[in-house]
């Protein structure tokens, strides 16, 4: 409960132990302090502790007082530590009766009586409007319902829904089980919740069936070996299910019943929603090629003993899982995976990380963990499954570049759809973005439209093949959308000119002349000027590793 310190609370451990604290007892409270002090002392969880206070209907010895003060001070919890005996519980009498009433009188059955009550058609009056009923006419009297229906029981609260149509069920917090019951009109649904942590504990809702496995799909039965083993969700259909019974509270306890049955996800009450830092490192450093902040729900467990954990990363382009089998399997094994969720689409600068991440997440490159702002630990214990990665390495060169022309085109452009992505349009990306970056890029061509001046106009080019270096705009389309960069330099070993030899300058003051291949149609083309060596070189440089490409031998040279 709020503590009187802001931002802190005050933890009433409650033990029903009455006649002294012998070593069971003990090691229980032992173990329900060291859960408080790991509470506090987790960053992650926004609870903190001013006072615990060990509450119990007794009242305790000098020895067992002396014994809990040294209990904390070995523990060395950051909190105060506090008896709350006989007398503090006996205050707690006069204020809360009902609580009492409940366990000592009949205030359970008067609870079951009141509930059943509730659930009765109830006359309402007039509408003001002359209709028989309207949605307004019932908000006076489902407050009042609710207030009712959550008086009594000191381990639960209650809501209900009535709906045309089966309610959508869903994980809520708090929520222990949810009771649907069909009507000729429609569905009754009561949620129930838990008022504190160890409600179930207190009050338990054990629940009893059985499962025909002839009436399960094989997808089914693969939820129902999920959820024995790693505690995930599964929907039991009610043709699966018999000898349905379940002692749930506030009067709505099912036997020897049919029908569906919802379970999990199941989790430990320890267990919390975390944000971690998964980093992909290389074998010999902890500098990582990659890595992501991911937001990963409370793992869950399932009662053979298997873990399952998930989450998302914070762009919301990857998802990861981690999965533990039990640990009775005879070669329990640790799994990871890695997903990429709908990146087309979606801005190259926001899925850019997520690609980069999961073309990495392959051998030799190790896993480490951190928070999110902090060192990183290598977990060598989990290793990375082995090439190829969750993603190729093409469509991660093919971002690469388009980020690069995100930049420089100072413009939002979104990861297309790869499937219907054409050789071409790859290479013409990838070169381009090559360009920009102040690389050189090889290719062959056809013709080029040219306007220089006369001065700057080889006339003996309409005879005699030779060098032409031309400029032009450097543009290039993605999805349809063009976007210009600028301009770039086209280097030509082998041109010629045709067109009118004659044929004077326009009103620009250039000639019009079209450039076609000479002796050989090889280019180069950059954003920055070479010269007459470098593009020699580049375009030797491409030949030899076009020649070892078609024999089909390695080749190291770079164009």
């Amino acid at each position: 409960m709020p503590s009187a310190t802001p931002g802190y609370k005050d933890n009433y451990q409650v033990k029903r132990f009455t006649a002294g604290l012998g070593d069971s007892q003990k090691a229980q409270i032992r173990a329900s302090l060291t859960a408080a002090r790991d509470t506090h002392n987790d960053t992650g969880n926004p609870v903190l502790i001013k006072k615990w206070l060990l509450t119990l209907p007794m009242d305790p010895s000098g020895p067992e007082m002396t014994w809990l003060a040294g209990a904390a001070s070995r523990l060395k919890v950051p909190f105060e530590v506090e008896w709350r005996p006989l007398p503090f519980l006996e205050g707690l009498v006069t204020d809360y009766p009902e609580v009492i009433d409940y366990y000592l009188h009949d205030g359970h059955d008067r609870l079951k009586g009141l509930i059943a009550d509730l659930r009765a058609v109830t006359q309402l009056p007039p509408a003001a409007t002359g209709a028989a009923v309207e949605p307004g006419d019932l908000t006076g009297l489902l407050a009042p319902l609710l207030r009712a229906l959550n008086r009594q029981d000191p381990h639960y609260r209650y809501e209900f829904e009535v709906t045309a149509k089966p309610p959508i069920l869903f994980e809520r917090p708090w929520l222990v089980a949810s009771a649907t019951d069909s009507q000729p009109e429609g569905y009754v649904t009561f949620h129930v919740y838990a008022r504190y942590a160890l409600a179930p504990q207190d009050r338990p809702i054990p629940v009893k069936f059985s499962v025909s496995g002839a009436e399960l799909t094989p997808e089914a039965a693969e939820a129902v070996e999920a959820m024995l083993r790693y505690g995930r969700p599964v929907d039991l259909p009610a043709a699966a299910v018999r000898d349905l019974s379940i002692d749930m509270p506030g009067g709505l306890s099912i036997a020897d019943a049919s029908g569906g049955i919802k379970i999990g996800p199941t989790r430990s009450a320890a267990d919390r929603p975390s944000r971690i830092t998964w980093a992909l490192i290389p074998p010999d450093s902890l500098q990582p090629v990659a890595q992501l902040v991911f937001d990963m729900e409370a793992p869950t467990r399932g009662p053979l003993g298997g873990m399952h954990v998930r989450g998302t990363d914070t762009t919301g382009v990857v998802a990861a899982s981690i999965t533990t089998d039990p640990p009775t399997d005879d070669h329990p094994a640790i799994r990871l995976s890695v997903t990429l969720i709908d990146p087309e689409g979606k801005p190259i600068r926001q899925v850019l990380p997520g690609l980069r991440f999961a073309g990495h997440f392959a051998r030799p490159n190790r896993l480490a963990f951190g928070p999110e702002y902090g060192p990183l630990t290598a977990a060598d214990s989990l290793p990375l499954p082995e090439p190829p990665p969750a993603l190729r390495s093409q469509v991660l060169l093919y971002a690469e570049a388009l980020s690069t022309i995100s930049e420089y085109a100072n413009a939002t452009i979104t990861l297309p759809d790869l499937p219907v992505l054409t050789a071409d349009d790859f290479a013409t990306v990838v070169a381009t973005a090559g360009m920009l970056r102040g690389e050189a890029a090889f290719g062959t061509w056809t013709a080029i439209p040219a306007h220089p001046k006369p001065d700057q106009f080889d006339r003996s080019l309409y005879s005699v093949p030779g060098r032409v270096c031309t400029t032009q705009p450097l543009t290039v389309t993605v999805a349809g959308v063009e976007y210009n960069l600028g301009s770039a330099i086209t280097y030509l070993p082998s041109a010629r000119v045709e067109g009118d030899p004659d044929v004077g300058p326009g009103p620009d003051g250039t000639i019009a002349v079209t450039l076609v291949p000479g002796d050989n149609n090889d280019a180069i083309r950059s954003v920055r000027e070479l010269s007459t060596d470098e593009v020699h070189d580049l375009i030797a440089s491409a030949r030899a590793a076009k020649a070892a490409a078609q024999a089909g031998e390695p080749c190291t040279a770079e164009a």
